[in-house]
């Protein structure tokens, strides 16, 4: 219900290609002020869930946990952004208040 003190928003999604060199990008709604639209490449999933809570007026708390899954890759990434596994999560935490 986006009229009521909570909102959500979530998708998952899966994807199959050939590598980076074919991988697919796909919107995903954001904290505010924020734009994100990430590669899906190899086999995996990925999923987002992005809750907004206004408990009065003025101030609104956004919170996002997003998570992809390969299932073909035992490391992501490289150099200093490496991860040594086949999970990547990522979370965010946004507090605005208006007066």
């Amino acid at each position: 219900p986006m009229m009521g003190k909570f909102s959500f928003i979530a998708r998952y999604s899966i994807f199959d290609t050939d590598g980076w060199d074919a991988r697919v990008y796909a919107y995903e709604h954001e904290t505010l002020y924020t734009f994100l639209v990430p590669p899906n490449y190899n086999q995996g999933q990925r999923a987002y869930f992005l809750c907004t809570y206004k408990p009065f007026k003025g101030l609104m708390i956004q919170a996002k946990i997003a998570q992809s899954l390969f299932s073909d890759i035992t490391e992501i990434s490289s150099g200093n952004s490496l991860i040594d596994g086949n999970a990547k999560t990522t979370g965010k935490v946004l507090i605005k208040y208006t007066f």
